[in-house]
This record gives structure tokens, C-alpha cells and sequence, in this order.
């Protein structure tokens, strides 16, 4: 009897299909083979139906992997490879919801490329790609494993850093604002240099990200006009 039936375990389709659909094929299959009076015409409409189904299961799959690849892209910045904005506040969600839960504070950071709008100006948006992929780059070696780099806006980042006091906000922003400013940038025969500025609030249960960004942008502007930008 088991002569009869095709090996579902060797078809493309069972290999390319694991869910629900497959496994009950494959069940109802061996149901069949212990039965021994079968008419041929019930058989071959009950394997073409089966066929059908994991057919049909594999599609789904190729589709759901296709959605969820669509939403990984959505969520990473095409240009430096880091999260974007929508990244950043899925993980600033879940910042606080720790926050809420163990008590330990964090920091956002918003750091500025403050000539990235002159670089476009004279050298174009390709030289604006190589700026932000060389800080970006370089920013991810001024933060721990745990914190998170994310493109904020055209000419910004956004730094995540959980379980980290208000008190060494400021001696990091410093450290990050010294390995970003006047970063050397190679763009087709010409060598940029980068102007950044940063700021820097605190976070924790119940904090908003519109909030928490809001006061981070006050002490950026006072960076700004300390350091002659603005």
C-alpha cells in the first residue's frame, strides 16, 4: 500500500512548507496507508487535495517571509545600515517598559552633523551619504553593545542608552562630541570635515519620546550656540 503514494517527505513542496497545513497531510497520509480497501479514484483526488494544500501553505510561507523582510527594511536606514526613526521608538518603547519595571534611568542622545546642509550645498548628496556613513561608523565604537545608534532625522542620530544615570550624561556627550568633531571624510578628491554637536536628556517610567527628545534638543542648541553654530 504505501507503494501507491508519492513520498511527501522527499517533494519540494513538503521541504519548503513546515506548518500546520504540512504536518496534517503527513498525518492523514499515514491514516490512509493503514487502511487497505481504498477505491483508486478516492486516492489520487485525496493525494492531488493534499498536494494542493501544501502547495498553498508554501505560498503563504514565501508571502509571510516576504512581509516580514519588508518590515525589517522599513525599519533600517538605507544610507548608514543603522535603525531609523521608527527603529528608535520601538526600542525607546521598550526602554521605558524596562524602566517601569526595574527602575534603572537611561539617556537619549540627538547628535548633529551642523554642516552636513553646507556639504550638500557644495559637494552634493553623495558626499552627505559618505559623511553620515563615516560618523555612523565611528559612533558605534563610542557606545557600549547595549546602547543603540539609530538615524534620527536628515542630520542627526539618535543615541539609546539604558541603565545609565543622568550624572554621566554629560561626560559621554562630551567623549562622543571629541570622536565626531572634525572627523576627516575622503569624497572624491576632497577631504570633509564634520561640525557635530550633542544633547542629551534623561528617561524612565513614564517617560514620552517626544518629551524625552524635546529636552535633549534644548541642551543640543546650547551646544550649539557655546560652540558658535547656530
Amino acid at each position: 500500500m504505501n507503494e501507491q503514494f508519492p513520498n511527501f517527505k522527499q517533494h519540494e513542496s513538503y521541504q519548503q512548507a513546515t506548518g500546520a497545513v504540512t504536518h496534517l497531510a503527513q498525518d492523514i497520509l499515514s491514516r490512509i496507508n493503514q487502511e487497505e480497501h481504498i477505491d483508486p479514484e478516492e486516492r489520487e483526488m485525496i493525494v492531488d487535495v493534499l498536494t494542493f494544500a501544501i502547495e498553498a501553505e508554501k505560498d503563504l510561507i514565501v508571502q509571510r517571509d516576504r512581509v516580514e523582510r519588508l518590515q525589517s527594511l522599513s525599519t533600517i536606514d538605507e544610507v548608514t545600515g543603522l535603525g531609523n526613526a521608527q527603529a528608535f521608538n520601538q526600542a525607546f518603547l521598550r526602554a521605558v517598559s524596562a524602566a517601569t519595571r526595574y527602575g534603572d534611568p537611561g539617556i537619549v542622545m540627538r547628535v548633529e552633523i551642523a554642516n552636513l546642509d553646507q556639504v550638500m550645498q557644495t559637494y552634493g548628496s553623495l558626499a552627505c551619504d559618505a559623511m553620515l556613513r563615516s560618523i555612523s561608523q565611528r559612533l558605534q565604537c563610542e557606545i557600549r553593545n547595549s546602547d543603540l545608534a539609530s538615524r534620527w532625522q536628515n542630520d542627526e542620530f539618535a543615541l539609546l542608552l539604558e541603565r545609565c544615570p543622568l550624572v554621566f550624561a554629560a561626560p559621554k556627550a562630551e567623549r562622543i562630541t571629541e570622536a565626531l568633531e572634525g572627523l576627516r571624510v575622503h569624497f572624491d578628491g576632497h577631504t570633509l570635515t564634520t561640525q557635530v554637536v550633542v544633547g542629551y536628556a534623561p528617561f524612565g517610567a513614564g517617560s514620552t519620546l517626544a518629551t524625552a527628545m524635546s529636552a535633549a534638543d534644548r541642551i543640543l542648541y546650547e551646544a550649539k550656540i557655546n560652540a558658535k553654530l547656530n
